[in-house]
């Protein structure tokens, strides 16, 4: 379930308050200002801006679902409105709308673009105490009767935090700073995606086509967590990502692993055989030349790192963890590119499994990317090693043909994805 906490707005307060402007010490005093003047604001305007949230929780989310995902763009496109600030649907097709909001813009001020996106994961209901569309807030695991003052009080909603939390977050701060009397000391937009869990298919297209209007001195991304140690950061960049979906092949039909076994292929088998070969169990790409392209921190991200709060410790006491893959603390090892396998199928599901050989089997892939290794250099990397190992693959499913050509058989299906 996603939680949110009623501190979203804190951290982007500073930004929109101070901009591009940092000097030591009257920043730092302007800073504290606006953190109590936010706490002030909250404190006195709970009910109305959980009243926000909630009706925007409610707005089923999936980006598949055309009517849905429109209603919540058009809840959006209220909601900024109401606070004064021109808004703009940026589509491509039928893809979920990007919603844009501008602030009056000061040709001699810089502008900041805040994103944030407006989708969701799908949602298994079985998997959920409450109704996902129903927001309950729930305070030491009794909902109804939560203090929404109580800072252990948690609102559960598919959303309240990953990442509707970042869009409320921002128009609080937003309000709170027009209440304490505070403009921005930038010019201010809000690009408010609706796709992003879908894997941002059309962005690139949305971006190109309007780069006009989006044009921009920095942009900063409202889709990340607070750090393990509970506190805000902010940092600057993030992984990229590719998906892919990788299938072995077996006998064309399920047969009885006691009168084929050691004979016909299995499939899982081979699947498992090919993932041993990706990667290391100490999380180590092992794909030719995956690394050549990755370049090594600098000094002054280095040093960045150092300052860092090591949080491996207590993280492993939590997650009940004896070791960690490789070398280094999490906030170094996450600088590096990896290989995660999300799931694997095969052999149907279930308390009983039949004795059998299966047909096929599949893992599913993502690939996180860090600057200069890009999907398409990631995808000409896998696809050529899998050739080298003796594999024939395919982008589709195989022929009947193809099943009795190839002894060694894989279909590699690309899924969406962004660069760093």
């Amino acid at each position: 379930m996603k939680k949110f906490r009623m501190t979203a707005c804190r951290g982007v307060l500073a930004v929109l308050g101070l901009g591009l402007v940092w000097p030591a010490s009257p920043a730092a005093a302007q800073t504290t200002y606006l953190n109590d003047s936010v706490r002030t604001f909250v404190s006195r305007h709970r009910p109305a801006i959980l009243q926000e949230f909630v009706e925007f929780l409610a707005i089923p989310n999936l980006a598949s679902d055309t009517v849905n995902i429109r209603k919540n763009a058009s809840a959006l496109v209220r909601m900024l409105q109401r606070r004064g600030l021109e808004t703009q649907l940026l589509g491509a097709g039928d893809a979920p709308p990007v919603v844009l909001a501008r602030s009056p813009a000061d040709p001699t001020k810089h502008t900041v673009t805040f994103y944030a996106h407006y989708d969701g994961q799908p949602v298994n209901k079985a998997d959920w105490a409450h109704d996902p569309w129903q927001p309950t807030l729930v305070n030491a695991g009794t909902p109804g009767a939560a203090d929404s003052d109580d800072s252990a009080t948690r609102l559960y909603a598919r959303s309240s935090s990953d990442d509707k939390a970042a869009i409320i977050g921002l128009l609080t701060a937003l309000d709170a700073l027009r209440a304490a009397g505070v403009p921005p000391s930038v010019n201010l937009k809000f690009f408010f995606e609706g796709e992003e869990e879908a894997g941002s298919p059309h962005l690139h297209e949305i971006l190109a086509a309007h780069a006009d209007v989006l044009q921009s001195d920095l942009w900063v991304i409202c889709d990340g967590p607070t750090n393990q140690n509970g506190q805000p950061q902010l940092v600057f960049g993030s992984r990229g990502v590719v998906s892919a979906q990788l299938t072995a092949f077996g006998p064309n039909r399920a047969l009885h692993s006691g009168h084929y076994g050691n004979w016909a292929p299995n499939p899982i088998v081979e699947l498992t055989h090919v993932l041993s070969r990706l990667r290391t169990t100490e999380g180590e790409v092992t794909i030719p030349h995956f690394y050549d392209a990755v370049r090594p921190p600098t000094a002054s991200e280095r040093d960045a790192l150092e300052s860092v709060p090591n949080v491996d410790a207590r993280l492993k006491a939590e997650l009940g963890l004896a070791r960690t893959e490789g070398q280094g603390a999490l906030a170094e090892r996450i600088m590096k590119p990896g290989l995660n396998v999300d799931r694997i199928e095969g052999g149907g599901t279930g308390p009983n499994p039949a004795n059998a050989i299966p047909s096929s089997a599949t893992a599913y892939l993502d690939f996180r990317l860090v600057p200069d290794l890009t999907p398409e250099l990631v995808k000409a990397q896998l696809e050529r090693y899998l050739r080298e190992l003796g594999y024939y693959v395919l982008d589709g499913p195989p022929t009947a043909g193809d099943r009795v050509a190839h002894g060694r058989l894989l279909q590699l299906v690309w899924g969406a994805g962004y660069p760093p």
